[in-house]
């Protein structure tokens, strides 16, 4: 059993126990959440929840940690939120509080991991929950962990575990009828089917995706459908088709009047104008979607704008604004996935630049996660960068290792690009 010290509570939430009552605080949280003054929300909640705990009030301590939760999402403060739900499980568990909280507590913990897209500890928290769904009989609930735990390792690239968990999801959530259920698993599918290149049943997946639904009632996940269809078509170098559903999804959203994601499938449009050297009618989108992400406070999709106008920039030649964007990108977020395509731009301009040092210093910190993630054509790009600057070096010996590093990426890159249907 955890033990949790008055002490280290209020460490962790940075109050003191004097002054007003938990009560007075709860009512000045609420007022503020009323007010949309979230901030100041989670200031009361902080000085409450100690109180309340002090006073084995624990229902009120953890209501009130649910609506700090709330109210650090429209902040979006996802460390804050995993760092509050930590807590809370803590608490939960140390003085034996409600079993059912705690499930949802540790769905909400492996939903933030997977945000944060820390996956293991996600499947480790979502392989916690699953046996008490089961045994209530939930199985819309159960059908979802376990699309959720596929997900993951299919972002991990361990195809055989993400195909044995959506296998495993799809019959159990078509079996309840819950058309958005069982959408998003043919979604999820359908990505899985499509980082495997076969093209044919992806293509199916997400088009039966689309047809389970209502386009009133399921508008959002709709577009989400759009999109899984659109990154078929781009990946089948079909750009038209690809374009034609992207603006379908924009569309929608436009209609429905989903701000944020009507900005997120701009920038997914974007990215297709620049495969088609589209380049200002690219940067046109970007801006729209940029200005979204500024006014929300999205870092992570901020971060991802400035890195796609970073790469226009690079290729109109115009390598100063180009680095500052690039390395604005990485100040912004701190998404390790993109972090290493980032390197890989800056290090070609330093190459150009000749500032060799500076570019193996971008380079090599990245080698390892790049590995572990399966990140096979960074990594093959990676390499290359590697011998040019030790072949600049004079180090041929060491140009050539690397150059065979790449080759044997090379045969792994063959083998994905046949597996083709």
């Amino acid at each position: 059993m955890k033990l949790i010290s008055l002490f280290i509570m209020q460490i962790v939430l940075g109050v003191g126990l004097f002054g007003q009552s938990y009560i007075q605080h709860l009512d000045a949280a609420k007022l503020h959440r009323k007010n949309k003054a979230y901030q100041k929300a989670v200031d009361e909640y902080n000085k409450a929840i100690p109180l309340a705990i002090n006073e084995k009030k624990f229902e009120e301590a953890l209501e009130a940690l649910e609506q700090k939760n709330t109210s650090l999402m429209f902040l979006s403060q996802t460390d804050s939120m995993l760092a509050n739900s930590l807590f809370t499980e803590a608490l939960i568990e140390s003085n034996n509080l409600s079993a059912e909280k705690l499930v949802n507590v540790k769905a909400s913990i492996a939903e933030l991991y997977y945000i944060q897209e820390d996956f293991k500890e996600g499947i480790k928290y979502y392989r916690q929950i699953l046996g008490s769904f089961k045994k209530n009989g939930d199985d819309k609930s159960y059908a979802s962990t376990l699309m959720q735990i596929g997900d993951c390792y299919r972002i991990m690239v361990n195809s055989d575990s993400a195909f044995y968990y959506f296998d495993k999801a799809l019959p159990i959530m078509e079996a309840t009828k819950d058309s958005m259920g069982i959408s998003k698993i043919y979604v999820k599918t359908s990505q899985y089917h499509l980082a495997n290149n076969n093209f044919k049943e992806a293509l199916d997946y997400s088009i039966k995706s689309i047809q389970i639904l209502n386009e009133e009632k399921h508008a959002y996940f709709k577009i989400g459908a759009y999109q899984s269809i659109s990154s078929v078509f781009q990946k089948m170098k079909n750009t038209a088709k690809a374009i034609e559903y992207s603006k379908k999804a924009i569309a929608l959203g436009v209609q429905k009047k989903y701000v944020q994601i009507v900005a997120t499938m701009r920038a997914n449009y974007g990215e297709l104008l620049i495969g088609e050297n589209e380049l200002d009618s690219a940067l046109v989108q970007f801006n729209l979607a940029e200005k979204t992400f500024v006014e929300t406070n999205k870092a992570k999709r901020l971060s991802g704008i400035l890195y796609s106008k970073a790469k226009i920039a690079y290729k109109k030649g115009n390598k100063k604004e180009a680095k500052f964007l690039f390395e604005k990108s990485l100040n912004t977020y701190d998404y390790q996935r993109r972090n290493i395509e980032i390197a890989n731009f800056l290090a070609s301009i330093d190459i150009e630049e000749k500032q060799y040092q500076k570019a193996k210093s971008r380079l090599l910190p990245h080698l390892d996660f790049a590995k572990e993630n399966n990140l096979l054509l960074q990594l093959k790009q990676s390499y290359q960068l590697l011998a040019k600057i030790e072949e600049a070096e004079n180090n041929y010996k060491g140009a050539n290792a690397y150059l065979r590093s790449r080759d044997m990426l090379k045969d792994s890159l063959y083998s994905i690009e046949t597996n083709q249907v």
